[in-house]
């Protein structure tokens, strides 16, 4: 039986490349062959649990997860960091606004994991990651 992770992490994308701040922006299923200043990648699947929970319904929850990346122009590692997290944030909005991911999920939370910064050419790039944990069920 396939699990529902995969059409989550298409769910999660779709969602994100609907978000009208983010018409300018990368939003890529992996990391971008040739990334742009700003970039949002919908990336690994880690399974945290599957188990049957009825003669006819395997139970899976699993982390997706989601990276904004972004290029600062003369900027410090704080503003990077920052823009980074703004992003982050519209993207959270937006995830949560429908948790059920088109009915693919019975639910879904969004949760930072670490933001960071380095100096590149230009500036700073500031990194946000964070992760979709979401509960599914799939009949056999």
């Amino acid at each position: 039986m396939a699990s529902n992770a995969l059409g989550a992490k298409a769910a999660i994308l779709a969602r994100l490349s609907a978000v009208p701040a983010f018409a300018g922006f990368q939003v890529t299923w992996s990391v971008p062959r040739v990334p742009e200043r700003v970039w949002l990648m919908v990336g690994r699947v880690e399974w945290e649990s599957t188990a049957w929970v009825t003669t006819r319904q395997v139970e899976e929850t699993f982390r997706v997860e989601v990276v904004v990346n972004v290029i600062v122009p003369g900027g410090t590692a704080e503003e990077a960091e920052r823009t980074a997290e703004d992003i982050a944030d519209e993207a959270r909005t937006a995830l949560m606004a429908e948790p059920s991911l088109g009915g693919l999920a019975i639910a879904c939370t969004v949760a930072p994991e670490r933001v960071q910064s380095w100096p590149n050419p230009e500036g700073f790039e500031g990194q946000w990651t964070g992760v979709v944990s979401v509960t599914a069920r799939k009949s056999r």
